[in-house]
């Protein structure tokens, strides 16, 4: 009782909070790390966009994002205080929940983002919740792809590491030798078959970002496609380990017969149209990912950018890799660079459909970032979120999951 016998009442709060796992590649962008975001071009983005550290938006022309946009530090417009890059002042325009594109720059010409002293109440109010940090409450998503160590044991060698993908495959390219696992689990050398059929061949050709040349297992997908050794699970491992400089290229990979992951501890390569046709569920997994146009010629690859003209490209696939990060006034190149190239795609069309993927820093490919001269120029990116990666059903095999917090809404009860 309260005095003058008044009665006390107690109110109980409560929050419905799930605990879900969700498929990385339902996001159309998760990032690890830092994740930097600052086309030339115009780019929209499309799907969920996240980072378990600080974010940094902006643009030279405009971005488009269209979904829940979050980071579990802070997110900034402008560049990375290590990028040695200069601020862009393009629109970076977000979804609210009535889905209209709000400006993160206000009408005074500021900028709205974590350094703002309202941050939190006037992101709520120009975004309906849609564009959180960790001021709002959002946490690291917690990764359980890997049991013990890091989420690059993904692709890395099987021998003492039990998350490799090299585990799970139905088809693996080792130590200078291909191996198929039958129906009854053993594994079968059809090293032979493969290079007499010219499914395996070896290539050379001249990366200028990296400064050298590479030389790389090339698998060529159409006649794996015909063969007898797709792999039934629809995983397939490779490790160039003979010499440095190994990388896996994709070659003739315009059609899959069936849904694919390849993984690698290497650099890896598509040469052209990549799930183009019939499009299959499909996940690259590797050190870095590198596209080469359909234009693209090895005995070109010295030569100037002018003699490197690519031509339109179309990439369906999931990918997951790794990045230079920012540092020492070099920058990482962002999201629209985490697909690497080496052609003038100068008023070309480069299409992505699928989800983008960086947990890890590359561990081969470092060199880093450079624009122009000798090393390449934008496309017209035509990049989306592959909207078919919400089925459970139509996940590429292997896919790995992150651990989330869903935090509902409160719930006020009147105690007894």
């Amino acid at each position: 009782l309260a005095e003058g016998g008044a009665s006390r009442s107690r109110i109980r709060v409560t929050q419905d909070v799930e605990d879900a796992l969700i498929p990385l590649f339902q996001f159309a962008v998760f990032y690890e790390n830092d994740l930097e975001i600052a086309p030339g071009p115009s780019m929209i983005l499309s799907g969920r966009v996240h980072t378990n550290t600080d974010m940094y938006l902006q643009s030279e022309n405009s971005v488009y994002i269209e979904s829940y946009t979050t980071a579990a530090d802070h997110i900034y417009h402008g560049r990375h205080p290590e990028s040695g890059k200069t601020d862009s002042y393009g629109d970076v325009f977000i979804r609210d929940a009535v889905e209209e594109y709000e400006n993160m720059k206000s009408l005074d010409g500021s900028w709205l983002d974590c350094r703002d002293a309202d941050w939190v109440y006037s992101s709520l109010q120009r975004w309906d919740g849609l564009v959180e940090d960790g001021d709002h409450g959002i946490t690291e998503l917690y990764l359980p792809v890997v049991s013990v160590g890091d989420p690059i044991d993904l692709i890395n060698r099987g021998a003492g590491n039990p998350d490799s993908f090299e585990h799970d495959a139905g088809l693996k390219f080792v130590d200078g030798s291909v191996y198929w696992k039958d129906g009854g689990g053993s594994w079968v050398d059809v090293t032979t078959t493969f290079e007499d059929d010219s499914i395996l061949t070896f290539g050379s050709f001249f990366n200028y970002r990296e400064a050298s040349w590479l030389t790389s297992y090339d698998i060529d997908i159409s006649k794996l496609n015909a063969s007898a050794y797709f792999p039934a699970n629809g995983i397939l491992y490779a490790a160039h380990t003979d010499n440095d400089g190994g990388v896996i290229r994709l070659t003739d990979a315009a059609e899959l017969i069936g849904p694919l992951t390849v993984a690698s501890q290497n650099p890896l390569y598509t040469l052209g149209d990549y799930n183009s046709i019939n499009k299959k569920s499909s996940a690259l997994v590797s050190d870095s990912y590198n596209i080469l146009s359909n234009s693209w010629n090895d005995y070109l690859s010295t030569g100037p950018l002018s003699l490197r003209v690519a031509s339109d490209t179309i990439i369906n696939a999931c990918i997951m890799t790794g990045n230079v990060p920012s540092r020492n006034n070099h920058y990482s190149g962002g999201l629209e660079n985490l697909p690497r190239l080496l052609e003038k795609w100068t008023d070309k069309n480069l299409t992505f459909r699928g989800s983008m993927v960086n947990l890890w820093e590359s561990q081969q490919a470092t060199g880093i970032w450079y624009y122009g001269g000798y090393f390449y120029t934008a496309p017209n990116q035509d990049w989306a979120f592959d909207g078919m990666y919400l089925d459970p059903a139509n996940l590429p095999p292997g896919t790995p999951m992150v651990n989330a917090i869903q935090r509902g809404r409160w719930i006020h009860q009147l105690a007894s």
